[in-house]
């Protein structure tokens, strides 16, 4: 076979693959899902730590907010 024969072979072969990919996209459309499916498949993204960590960060002050939030609340259910 020439070069022109492998290249061509080739290049037909990521048309194939390629058109794999996209119609597995197109099954996870959110137009074929039901508004339930959508809204759980959002929820499952959202309920997912973050990817990238963050480091050095001072969360002490938010902390401190979110504890006297609570003293106040309880102090008023007193």
């Amino acid at each position: 076979m020439t070069s022109q024969g492998y290249t061509s072979k080739t290049l037909s072969d990521i048309n194939k693959q390629s058109n794999t990919r996209s119609r597995s996209r197109e099954t996870q459309s959110s137009d074929d899902m039901s508004p339930f499916e959508v809204a759980r498949n959002i929820w499952k993204q959202m309920s997912k730590p973050p990817k990238v960590m963050m480091i050095d960060v001072d969360t002490s002050k938010d902390r401190m907010a979110e504890l006297e939030k609570k003293v106040i609340m309880v102090k008023k259910m007193v």
